[in-house]
């Protein structure tokens, strides 16, 4: 078994090397350049403070020598003093300059964020619904938060490396002016730890990437956990999901632990090295001590202020850690800005100027994936101001036909056509489609917001009156008027304060207010009780004086009264009619009819 787990973990390895192969460079960062210039005036005054803290960090340094070197054989009181009093004023400017640059970075920093996600979250809701169905939910929301800010911090990062720098190079060159000995040893001692450094990077790299696409599939399957809970106890598979979860848990953990055992060794190792050269200087300067090349003050000098040259080592490999992980959440997000791994949905140039409400389908064919073709050569058309019902049995193809409507997936060159108005659809702009069509579906979405705010999702100027007239419509004003703060009440997340037929009615309401000229249902009448869902075929059949209503429907009692049935069978029109036509001419429809009603009877 332990020999089936490795191989296992190997395969799983090669595939997420093989995947994250393309290396992210300095260019995928400089594209979110345009975030940052957008706050020039304070970007120049960081950058000019954190060069002021960097000569400070320089000059400090040197009046400690000049301090320490006084407490020997030439003792000067009055000038140890004034060392310590410039000392003491170089801290303070310091402190202060780091305040102001924490502060004008808090602000660069946020607005970069917020213009970053704000983009970021139009070109997510521009994405193709295939690549949504695809990529998991997780995928962007990992995305959306993490990698954001790796990225919105990175210039502040960038300066502070390059401020650093200057002050680590100003040191050295001090000691080079002190003893010439002395200078070319920290400069190897800072190059040899540099060097240990990133071997010690560079190792746990290897599986950094791995961890990160490991903890989007773990992201991706915990969010689906939590959204699909209730589905996932009706039917006993809480703990199956759990299990799963665990199992990517378990996986991640494993290159994590392995990770940190290959960390550990590098990390004693280099500690070993690091005391040989701590001995080795102390060795130099005594040497030089001895042969009267340097004096005792210039040793203590030069031990006390290594460290600083070991914390730019650090700070360097870090820095460089840091960068490779920027430059990884840049191209996380440019994958999602470019079009290509997650491609956006593509709309014409047409507007629709009086959309009448004729909708047509020639043989059309399309399938959700290239081996399976669901809709095989369609050809329909849908009258202006008239209720056409489009039933079959499960699988059959009636959502699809929808789904290509609203344009949630696109149809491909040769695969037939789909006019509006006689207009292919790929020639409409996303207005002309979206702006005359409204969509309720079987399971429709209620947002964590109160009943008003998801109404006025639809029409955002709407007036309490109109609010009311549109719930009093589909027959549910009584029931929002007994909540306890009627419209402004709360329906919690997917409306789980309210019922599955409560949610449809509120759904229907929201797409009244949009007063589209294309009203679809989806299954939108299957969760209400018969006086409900006569209700509601009330107002549609109001509404189909002056729009087209399209209707998909298990349940042929809710179709009876279309103007037109359109039967789908094995992806293409069986046969169309009225209920009366079809019940005397198309024995698959009455089948399905009567079978319906001997399931209500039983």
């Amino acid at each position: 078994m332990k020999k089936e787990a490795y191989a296992i973990r190997k395969r799983r390895k090669f595939v997420y090397e093989k995947e994250e192969k393309k290396k992210a460079g300095v260019k995928e960062l400089s594209k979110f350049g345009k975030y940052y210039l957008k706050f020039k005036f304070p970007l120049v005054v960081v950058c000019f403070l954190l060069l002021l803290s960097g000569a400070i960090s320089i000059i400090s340094p040197i009046y400690a020598g000049k301090m320490i070197a006084l407490f020997g054989d030439n003792f000067d009181q009055q000038k140890i003093i004034i060392y310590a009093l410039v000392i003491l004023g170089l801290s303070v400017i310091m402190n202060i300059v780091h305040l102001f640059i924490n502060r004008i970075w808090t602000f660069i920093s946020t607005n970069s964020t917020y213009f970053i996600t704000k983009d970021l979250t139009y070109k997510l809701n521009r994405i193709s619904q295939a690549s949504l169905d695809s990529a998991g939910s997780g995928t962007f929301t990992t995305r959306m938060y993490g990698d954001v800010s790796v990225v919105s911090s990175a210039p502040l990062q960038i300066a502070d490396f390059v401020t650093s720098a200057f002050s680590a190079v100003g040191f050295v060159t001090y000691l080079f002016t002190m003893n010439i000995w002395v200078g070319v040893y920290v400069f190897v001692y800072l190059f040899s730890t540099i060097f240990l450094e990133f071997h010690r990077i560079n190792t746990r790299q290897k599986n950094n990437k791995v961890i990160r696409k490991v903890s989007e599939r773990e992201s991706s399957l915990r969010n689906e956990n939590i959204r699909g809970i209730k589905d996932l106890r009706g039917i006993n598979a809480s703990d199956r999901v759990v299990d799963k979860s665990l199992e990517i848990t378990q996986e991640k953990g494993e290159y994590q632990l392995s990770s940190s055992y290959r960390m550990t060794t590098i990390r004693l190792a280099t500690n070993l090295v690091r005391r040989v050269l701590d001995f080795s200087l102390i060795a130099l300067c005594v040497w030089l001590v001895l042969n009267k090349q340097i004096e005792i003050a210039t040793f203590i000098i030069v031990y006390n202020f290594k460290d600083r040259i070991v914390g730019f080592s650090n700070y360097v490999v870090n820095i460089k850690d840091y960068f490779s992980d920027c430059c990884l959440s840049a191209q996380r997000l440019n994958e999602i800005f470019d079009d290509k791994k997650y491609p956006r949905e593509k709309f014409g140039d047409v507007d629709i100027e009086s959309f009448s409400g004729t909708i047509e389908f020639k043989n059309v064919r399309f399938g959700y994936t290239a081996k399976e073709e669901i809709l095989k050569g369609v050809d329909l058309k849908i009258n202006p101001n008239t209720i056409t019902s489009i039933v079959g049995e499960s699988g059959s193809g009636k959502s699809t036909i929808i789904n290509l409507i609203t344009k949630l997936y696109t149809l491909k060159k040769d695969s037939g056509e789909i006019l509006f108005d006689g207009i292919d659809i790929n020639s409409l702009t996303e207005q002309s489609l979206r702006g005359n069509i409204c969509t309720i579906s079987q399971n429709p979405y209620i947002f964590n917001m109160s009943v008003e705010e998801n109404l006025k999702l639809a029409k955002p100027n709407a007036t309490k009156k109109e609010l009311e007239e549109v719930l009093e419509r589909v027959n549910i004003l009584d029931f929002v008027n007994t909540l306890p703060k009627k419209l402004k009440s709360k329906l919690g997340e997917n409306g789980i304060k309210v019922s599955g037929g409560q949610k449809q009615r509120l759904a229907i309401a929201r797409a009244l207010l949009t007063d589209a000229k294309v009203l679809l249902l989806d299954e939108a009448t299957s969760a209400l009780d018969n006086l409900n869902q006569k209700a509601i075929k009330d107002v549609v059949k109001e509404l189909s004086k002056t729009h087209t209503v399209i209707m998909v429907a298990h349940r042929l009692s809710t179709v009876v009264d279309s103007d037109n049935i359109i039967v789908i069978k094995d992806g293409k029109v069986y046969a169309q009619g009225t209920h009366d036509e079809l019940m005397g001419g198309c024995e698959y429809y009455k089948n399905l009819y009567i079978e319906e009603d001997l399931k209500n009877l039983s």
